[in-house]
């Protein structure tokens, strides 16, 4: 995520489209819980849901 627009940011302040959810932030050797608060850092990766795909 180096670069991205999103590094810094918290997952409160991105706008992901309706019924799309964090499920999973990869950070190294930790799995930090996703939550509204959570700052992203530049070697995140994460792993989105979507409810929709759920039906």
């Amino acid at each position: 995520m180096p670069g991205s627009s999103w590094h810094g940011k918290s997952l409160a302040e991105l706008r992901l489209p309706s019924g799309m959810a964090t499920a999973l932030i990869l950070r190294g050797k930790e799995k930090p819980i996703p939550h509204g608060e959570t700052i992203l850092q530049a070697q995140d990766t994460l792993v989105f849901v979507d409810s929709g795909s759920l039906r």
